[in-house]
Order: structure tokens, then C-alpha cells, then sequence
């Protein structure tokens, strides 16, 4: 929150006790669901199951012989699986060097739910793509990498210590 008001050029002293209050004073922001686990067992120890009651946290646990109640997993694995398939066509041979091309696409591609690449959900940016970096296009030429050092020295000055 703080550092989207310092990119549009806003300070004030007190913004990060502000934001702060503001998140806290959000009903919905506070309200702790449930949580799906799998059968782990760093998951049903006493540390983490004393944490989970302490914010008032449902823990569940889902059946290892029902692998529906794991529904995206199951369908994150079968797009994985079916793009690996894509890529090696009938040789079914070496997919492990096809895996890092299915999750770079599966990472790059627009979510529908949110419009958004998991990458710039993650970074806060769209990806350059490989073939970006070896040859001048728009977006790499008009880089600003003075600007890009000052932005990186904000971000480790937002950081709450």
C-alpha cells in the first residue's frame, strides 16, 4: 500500500503506521478461513496446530484416497501433464527438459479469473521474454536504468525492519 502511493508521488510521515491502521480496520482483511492441507505431517504438529487455533483457523486435512477433494492440484498437474504431452508429441522421451518450457508458458499466460500473469502477479511486472533480451524491441530500449536503480533502492527503504 505504501509503496503504490510513493509511485504516484505521495509521502507523508506517517504513511506506514496509516496503511496499517487502514489494513487493520478492515473487517475482511482480519477474517482467517480455513486451510486445505494435505496428509504432511510438519502440518498436524503442535507448533503449527497452536498457531492455527490461536487466529481461530480451520485446519483440513484432505483424504489421500480422494484425490477430487485436491481439485487444483488435480487440474494444475493435468495441464502440466497434457503440455508436456503437446511439446514431446509421440517420442515421450526426455520430458524433463520439455517441463521448464510448459512452466514458463503456464507462468506467462493470462488468467482469465484475474486477468493477470501468475509472473506479474509475483513480480509486479510483465516478463521480458527471451528473445527480448538479445535484440532491441520497445520495451527493452526504453528501459530507464538509473530510474530502475532509484525504484529498487524505494523498495529496500519500504521494507519494514
Amino acid at each position: 500500500m505504501v509503496a503504490k502511493a510513493m509511485r504516484l508521488e505521495y509521502y507523508w510521515p506517517t504513511m506506514h503506521r496509516d496503511a496499517r491502521d487502514i489494513i487493520r480496520a478492515c473487517n475482511d482483511c482480519q477474517i482467517h478461513q480455513e486451510i486445505v492441507l494435505d496428509n504432511g505431517k510438519q502440518f498436524s504438529d503442535n507448533p503449527f496446530k497452536d498457531w492455527c487455533d490461536k487466529f481461530n483457523i480451520t485446519q483440513r486435512f484432505a483424504s489421500v484416497k480422494h484425490p477430487q477433494s485436491n481439485g487444483l492440484v488435480e487440474i494444475a498437474n493435468w495441464s502440466l501433464r497434457e503440455g508436456i504431452k503437446a511439446r514431446l508429441g509421440k517420442g515421450n522421451k526426455n520430458w524433463i527438459e520439455e517441463l521448464s518450457h510448459v512452466l514458463w508458458a503456464r507462468r506467462t499466460m493470462i488468467k482469465s479469473s484475474h486477468g493477470d500473469t501468475p509472473f506479474s502477479l509475483t513480480y509486479g511486472m510483465e516478463v521480458v521474454i527471451p528473445a527480448e533480451i538479445g535484440m532491441p524491441t520497445y520495451r527493452t530500449v526504453t528501459v530507464d536504468t538509473v530510474h530502475n536503480d532509484e525504484e529498487l533502492r524505494l523498495n529496500l527503504d519500504l521494507l519494514e525492519e
